[in-house]
């Protein structure tokens, strides 16, 4: 009798609860909300980290939070077209470098460490970077060819998508290192002249300069440039009659002279004075007979203390003979008049005057006396 008292009891209390309060389908509140959570979920994978907002000791907010890692090498490129960096004393050179973060959002820059003197760097990520530099001559050492520089690259985040990621990459650096090689100016003269007549004579001594332009080498090189003279080897033109012989024989260059602007002056003479002159052949190599003046030839051409030698210069002079005087002939010397020769003597004997048959006397002949 008490148990069924107690089961009416139960069940008035209920329906009073049923009645009192809205009636709800779902069983848990927001339990619509915890089902969309779990399809986004499904959608974005098992790895992706969760934030659980509880209110209540019911969960109200299911939140995806992202974690920001660290950047590794391979989240940042630094893009360098040449990997050695050419430079040539005396000529302006630049070479574009860009940096290209690999994750969206952020920016970086880029830092360049250890420039040559002189050198300069530019720029940013949108624009790129340039690296420019004019070297001044002299820069490579004496008796060197090349200088080589290493020059380090630094890329660093300035600006991420979030606060909070800026926080977690604003102490990223990368690092690479190229080369900038400086050359020297080993270019080729240009510009030869000589100021040598076609025409010279036979026992002077004639003064003549040459010139050229040696861009990168001026009054401060510790080597000066240096003269060549030489033969090229062709005797007959085409076309002429005669020979040209070798005419570096009576060439003597001199110290060469800086005269500004890469200029240099070679003093040099062209000596027939105490140098003997070739007679003048034919072509055929046979004496040419009354020539008045003997042909040479000989090139000229101007090295760099660096190695580069100009293209050659040929130089073709008359050498005008000194007019022959008209040979004399010695006076023939006669021989000198010898007198005849006397004729050889001959013993005269006494004439017989005496009278055939007749004896002569041989008494002395006295001698006549002198008077005291």
């Amino acid at each position: 009798m008490k148990m069924m008292m107690s089961q009416k009891i139960i069940l008035a209390l209920v329906a009073t609860c049923i009645a009192a309060c809205e009636y709800s389908k779902e069983p848990v509140e927001g339990l619509s909300e915890l089902r969309e959570h779990a399809r986004e979920d499904l959608a974005r994978g098992p790895n992706i980290p969760r934030e659980v907002i509880v209110n209540n000791d019911q969960i109200k907010e299911v939140k995806v939070v992202e974690v920001v890692q660290n950047y590794t090498a391979n989240d940042i490129s630094i893009n360098v077209k040449d990997p050695i960096l050419n430079f040539t004393e005396g000529k302006k050179g630049s070479f574009s470098i860009s940096v290209s973060p690999n994750r969206e959002g952020v920016e970086a820059s880029l830092e360049a460490q250890n420039l040559p003197e002189g050198a300069s760097f530019k720029g940013s990520q949108k624009e790129g970077y340039v690296l420019s530099w004019t070297p001044s001559f002299y820069t490579v050492p004496s008796g060197n060819y090349v200088r080589d520089y290493k020059v380090k690259l630094v890329a660093r985040i300035v600006k991420a998508k979030t606060d909070d990621e800026m926080k977690v990459l604003s102490g990223f650096v990368k690092e690479t290192t190229v080369s900038v090689l400086l050359y020297q100016d080993a270019q080729k003269p240009t510009e030869i002249k000589h100021s040598l007549k076609t025409e010279v004579s036979e026992g002077t001594e004639t003064d003549f300069k040459v010139t050229a332009k040696i861009l990168g080498i001026d009054g401060k090189a510790p080597v000066p440039p240096h003269l060549k003279v030489y033969f090229d080897g062709t005797t007959v033109t085409p076309g002429n009659n005669y020979q040209e012989s070798d005419g570096t024989r009576y060439v003597i260059s001199e110290k060469p002279i800086y005269k500004g602007d890469f200029i240099w002056e070679f003093p040099v003479k062209f000596n027939t004075k105490s140098i003997k002159v070739n007679e003048q052949l034919k072509s055929d190599g046979t004496l040419m007979v009354n020539a008045t003046g003997s042909r040479v030839r000989f090139s000229l051409a101007v090295g760099s203390p660096l190695g580069p030698v100009s293209n050659s210069a040929l130089v073709q002079v008359l050498i005008k003979l000194k007019p022959k005087a008209a040979v004399v002939p010695p006076p023939v010397e006669l021989p000198k008049e010898v007198p005849p020769a006397a004729p050889p003597l001959v013993e005269e004997k006494p004439v017989d005057t005496s009278t055939p048959g007749l004896k002569t006397s041989k008494r002395p002949v006295p001698r006549p006396k002198v008077k005291k």
